[in-house]
């Protein structure tokens, strides 16, 4: 499933972490639109090479002409229990540089950061909720976003929670459980299965993103799926997708909290989740 959305001019557009999930599915849904996409990152395919851990080569992306927008998707996630220090450069210090030359070339920076600065265990996120960050990882992301704010330039900041799809990344939980379904693996609930999410398909935020760029629209969001499932009915999908009929297996212990993303409509998913796990099971048998 990929909306296309036919924008008024094609624009020439850096992503960095362009070989990552997120990137790979803006890289596609970008180039059908009919922009040029220049891929920024250290993957062999990339046309600029740039490495978030060595600043000298993050300054590689000033260098390029007539930029429209710099889409800075690559980060250091951290879960690995790195410490702020260790994420200095790749989390703070590129998107400082980033910003800046958004800044010189009069680019729009849409930075993907992320929903958890108001807190790991908040429930209720918004635009608006203080921030909270309790992680390395998401005290990056505020230091980040307070380097963009200071450069003066044109920024568009999405604070994202979980993104979903074909082969994402297993530090969210839903895409273990997509991996291993598709293998023919009963997803395990833990609890009750009554916390709530409102995760977003990686698919519906390439479409966000390149809806925001015709928009040219600015300022801090929140990002989400259109859906608040409870981790038990997602588990129920998921069995019902991928044709798992013994259903989800369960097992004591504590029950995930809810986490609940409240993002405005420019900034909603819209495929419904069951719709996006066939979406994923077509191109998992293509693939």
């Amino acid at each position: 499933f990929c909306l296309l959305i036919m924008l008024p001019y094609a624009k020439r557009i850096v992503i960095t972490g362009a070989s990552g999930f997120i990137g790979k599915a803006c890289v596609k849904y970008l180039n059908l639109n009919g922009h040029e996409v220049l891929r920024a990152g250290r993957s062999q395919s990339d046309e600029i090479f740039c490495d978030l851990s060595e600043p000298k080569s993050c300054l590689a992306l000033g260098q390029v002409s007539d930029i429209d927008a710099i889409i800075h998707l690559g980060a250091h996630i951290g879960w690995d229990g790195s410490s702020l220090e260790q994420m200095y450069a790749p989390n703070i210090l590129s998107s400082a540089i980033f910003s800046n030359i958004a800044y010189s070339k009069n680019a729009l920076l849409v930075f993907s950061s992320a929903a958890i600065i108001a807190g790991a265990h908040s429930e209720i996120i918004a635009d608006q909720s203080p921030l909270s960050p309790d992680i390395p990882y998401a005290q990056s992301k505020v230091l980040a976003e307070e380097c963009i704010r200071a450069s003066g330039a044109s920024a568009l900041i999405l604070r994202i929670g979980g993104v979903y799809g074909l082969n994402g990344p297993k530090h969210l939980g839903l895409n273990r459980v997509i991996d291993e379904a598709i293998h023919g693996i009963a997803p395990t609930i833990y609890g009750d299965g009554s916390g709530k999410r409102n995760y977003i398909f990686v698919d519906d935020l390439a479409a966000l993103i390149g809806s925001a760029l015709q928009g040219n629209k600015q300022g801090v969001h929140v990002v989400a799926g259109p859906e608040t499932l409870t981790i038990h009915e997602m588990m129920q999908a998921v069995c019902s997708a991928f044709g798992i009929k013994s259903g989800p297996v369960w097992h004591s212990g504590d029950s995930s909290r809810s986490q609940i993303l409240n993002s405005s409509p420019d900034f909603t998913g819209e495929t419904p989740f069951a719709e996006s796990l066939e979406a994923i099971k077509r191109h998992a048998l293509l693939s």
